[in-house]
């Protein structure tokens, strides 16, 4: 990696977490007690380790947008409500801290398994990976790697990550708001984007879509280790 990319890698990380932190700057000596208690300061690291993986494992120059998108607010809708519920969190916790050790095991297991499967989906796309659902120029249709098991598995790591966030700190709140949030916008930017491919690919992508689920691996499918159009080229 370049260093230029690094230093702004590490100047973003640091940027999203003051922001991130923002109930515990203005809440009086809240922030001085996040030094003191390690599971408050381990679910800082959780989504600072998110925040740089995530930014590292981005192309350095990613494809230019066609002009087919769909629902552009979308992606800036879903990081507002990601924001809203890490606030959420931490004033549920300011409130009243419900976090335990086994509460954090089980959040932080879920958050990592998140995080590792949003990274890995950039990775497989590579420069064909983008926030808004649009397709490039010369875009195809991956589904190999991890796409040969799963058609939207970034957003599988996205609810896996607010479920791991809200169950490390025992937050109702947080919960709450993931079920009624942030499933709803992932439902809506699955649709988009099937809607999106299935018209750019239509028999391509209408029999990726038969043989591989959306968000919850067949387990047969892992069992075999083969996806009949996982050397098939088309887009994501």
């Amino acid at each position: 990696m370049a260093p230029d990319k690094l230093v702004i890698v590490l100047l973003g990380t640091t940027i999203n977490l003051l922001i991130i932190s923002t109930p515990r700057l203005l809440a009086p000596g809240e922030w001085a007690n996040t030094f003191a208690d390690p599971l408050l300061l381990a679910w800082y690291l959780l989504i600072s380790a998110s925040c740089l993986a995530e930014s590292l494992a981005c192309p350095a120059e990613p494809m230019q947008r066609a002009d087919q998108t769909r629902n552009p607010v979308l992606p800036y809708i879903t990081g507002l409500a990601l924001l809203g519920l890490i606030w959420a969190i931490q004033l549920n916790d300011i409130v009243a801290s419900n976090a335990t050790v086994l509460s954090f095991g089980v959040g932080a297991v879920l958050s990592c398994l998140g995080i590792g499967l949003r990274v890995t989906a950039i990775l497989s796309l590579g420069p064909l990976f983008i926030s808004h659902i649009s397709l490039v120029p010369g875009h195809r249709l991956v589904t190999q790697g991890l796409y040969a098991w799963l058609r939207h598995p970034s957003e599988l790591g996205l609810l896996l990550f607010c479920f791991g966030l809200s169950i490390a700190m025992r937050s109702p709140v947080g919960l709450a708001l993931t079920v009624a949030v942030m499933i709803p916008l992932s439902f809506s930017r699955i649709r988009a984007e099937n809607t999106l491919l299935a018209a750019q690919f239509p028999a391509l992508y209408r029999a990726y879509k038969e043989s591989t689920p959306a968000l919850l691996p067949r387990i047969p499918k892992f069992v075999r280790g083969h996806n009949k159009y996982h050397n098939k080229q088309g887009t994501v």
